[in-house]
């Protein structure tokens, strides 16, 4: 399942990508979208399309991420109880993982798979061997949520501490609480009456 992955993120057609995903993410978070936009004093339009720049470079990058998974669980130097949970762990998170015909891009449905590879490893460092690949920051975990419906987001939560705690029972080791899980600071901000004051970036911009 892992290579059938890797062979749809690499057949992506990135410019017809780029422009639906910033349609999905207009569509799918519209206040979010207007707050951020507003932030930063550019039009949503062009935020959409800053944003899913930034959804479509994770989305493509996470082919190559997996390969350096299949090869460190393919490392016999490490110990065999954390091979097969980390395994195990990205084989459910890629299992069940289809196009979806009714969507314009292709690249949205990988945004969950995304976002739960970076933000598990992310919180998992402590057990795993020294990474030497790059994982994405939390603002950008945030965006990536950005093209996943609300009504999701609880089915991501769950499954999130479901395969958290796969990991740790595959290691046949107690399994400490999952990591918090917050919303972002513009998840609720956009409810609140727009500030008057110049943000930062404007200054910089028009000073």
């Amino acid at each position: 399942m892992r290579e059938e992955v890797i062979d749809q993120i690499r057949q992506l057609d990135l410019v017809r990508e780029a422009r639906a995903l910033a349609e999905h993410v207009a569509v799918t978070s519209p206040d979010a979208l207007a707050h951020l936009a507003r932030e930063r004093m550019v039009s949503p339009g062009h935020e959409a399309r800053r944003l899913s720049g930034i959804q479509l470079r994770v989305v493509t990058e996470l082919g190559a991420r997996l390969e350096w998974v299949e090869d460190a669980c393919a490392d016999a130097s490490m110990d065999p109880a954390l091979r097969a949970a980390l395994a195990g762990l990205v084989g459910e998170l890629v299992a069940g993982l289809v196009d979806h015909p009714r969507l314009e891009t292709r690249a949205a449905p990988l945004l969950e798979t995304a976002f739960l590879f970076h933000r598990l490893l992310a919180h998992l460092r402590p057990w795993l061997p020294p990474l030497t690949i790059a994982l994405e920051p939390e603002p950008v975990h945030d965006i990536l949520m950005l093209g996943i419906p609300d009504y999701l987001h609880a089915l991501v939560h769950a499954r999130f501490e479901g395969l958290w705690a796969l990991f740790h029972r595959t290691r046949s080791e107690p399994c400490p609480p999952p990591p918090s899980w917050s919303s972002p600071a513009w998840a609720t901000a956009w409810t609140d009456a727009p500030s008057d004051a110049p943000h930062d970036e404007a200054r910089q911009r028009h000073g």
